[in-house]
């Protein structure tokens, strides 16, 4: 190889690191809000679940302590 064919190759690559670091920017910047928004949603979504189901734990444990629970593990309603 010739010295011009290294210089080539060096300029080529700086290129096309520069352009993939824009370009890798630019589509963080354009995903980020659709991204976050979607993480946002799931938390609230997985946070609703725990609620629920600590209600659950509650109650029966509620039931347990009142000993109204049934022979089939089913919480009686007063």
């Amino acid at each position: 190889m010739d010295a011009y064919t290294l210089e080539r190759r060096d300029h080529g690559f700086v290129i096309g690191l520069l352009a993939g670091a824009v370009a890798g920017a630019g589509a963080a910047m354009w995903l980020a809000p659709r991204l976050a928004s979607r993480l946002r949603q799931q938390r609230d979504d997985v946070a609703d679940a725990v609620v629920r189901g600590a209600q659950e734990v509650e109650r029966f444990a509620t039931a347990a302590k009142s000993d109204h629970i049934g022979h089939s593990g089913e919480v009686a309603q007063p």
